[in-house]
């Protein structure tokens, strides 16, 4: 009988958000965070993983144009701190991207 542990088990991982909104303003304030994953199967080719964190910081604004078109402005800053990092799944341990900076405009007709 085999005693490893099952492959491929993503240790405990949260995403927590605080959302500020005035009107057609709104920003959040996001974490996400995971655990260490240390009861690995080696015959499968994991290997353990440290825990990570890394904060996002995204922000909006909805203007009204005419009757029934929208524009929507967003912004945001993911892995804030550039936070080098990689999850238990993500094979080989290949990094995550680092301090991400975007700007999206949208328009609803």
């Amino acid at each position: 009988m085999d005693k490893n542990p099952l492959p491929q088990i993503q240790p405990l991982t949260n995403i927590t958000g605080v959302t500020f909104k005035i009107k057609k303003f709104y920003s959040l304030l996001e974490s996400e965070m995971g655990a260490a994953q240390e009861m690995i199967d080696s015959n499968f080719g994991e290997d353990a993983t440290p825990s990570w964190a890394v904060l996002n910081f995204r922000a909006g604004y909805q203007f009204k144009i005419a009757n029934t078109n929208t524009l929507d402005l967003k912004v945001g800053i993911e892995n804030i701190f550039d936070q080098y990092y990689y999850r238990h799944l993500d094979w080989g341990n290949v990094p995550r991207k680092g301090r991400n900076i975007y700007l999206n405009l949208s328009w609803r007709f």
